[in-house]
């Protein structure tokens, strides 16, 4: 009964990843469900090991982004004042301090996941958290 919950989970957030992410993140669900054929098919084990490696790549991307948008010296104004750049080192730094929380945050919802629905629901939502935070940083950077 818990791997028929942990399946049905899995087929929900994963149609809830291609219809949200269907252009961004193909590359990450054609790697997923390529993990998931090379282990032999959907078990609690592939599922944990494929999503583990999707979040590993998201948060590579994450962090490349999360440092392209914080660069200080790339203003969008030509003569920027020194009110200007102090306020945009401050928006920054707050950005940059606000990734960790997110992540801690997101972590702690899915722990809530995995423990009531369990099997693989924990990776899975960290995972849908992750392409989310990426599709948001590729949308407004």
């Amino acid at each position: 009964m818990n791997l028929i919950k942990s399946i049905s989970v899995f087929f929900l957030l994963i149609s809830s990843i291609y219809s949200v992410y269907a252009e961004d993140n193909k590359a990450s669900i054609e790697y997923y469900n390529k993990c998931i054929e090379d282990q032999g098919g959907i078990s609690n084990g592939a599922i944990v090991s494929c999503t583990n490696e999707v979040i590993r790549h998201s948060d590579e991307i994450i962090m490349a982004l999360v440092d392209e948008i914080s660069m200080v010296d790339n203003y969008p104004y030509e003569k920027p004042n020194q009110a200007m750049i102090d306020y945009e080192i401050e928006m920054k730094e707050m950005f940059e301090s606000s990734i960790y929380p997110y992540f801690e945050s997101s972590a702690n919802i899915c722990k809530y996941f995995s423990f009531h629905v369990g099997g693989p629901a924990g990776p899975i939502c960290n995972m849908d958290f992750r392409l989310q935070l990426l599709e948001a940083l590729k949308r407004y950077r």
